[in-house]
């Protein structure tokens, strides 16, 4: 929601609502390890356009989950 390019363990093995974690188009998968992390970032670091690109996907993703107040639905029956 900020921004920011996110740099994270690859988390294809969990399914979420909204699904933001969807390899470079969202986030940058990077192994458990992050035995590739520096190799990503410097390559992300050097492509503004490809990193702008997938910050402004993922914003999009969570501000319309937030918009539609599917966020409010999911928890209504938590809250009530």
């Amino acid at each position: 929601m900020c921004g920011s390019l996110l740099l994270k363990p690859d988390m294809s093995h969990v399914e979420v609502d909204p699904d933001i974690f969807v390899p470079y188009k969202t986030y940058v998968p990077v192994q458990w390890d992050f035995s590739d992390f520096q190799e990503k970032a410097k390559a992300f670091l050097k492509n503004e356009v490809a990193r702008q690109e997938i910050a402004q996907c993922a914003y999009k993703v969570l501000h319309d989950y937030a918009k539609n107040r599917r966020f409010l639905e999911q928890m209504k029956p938590v809250l009530s």
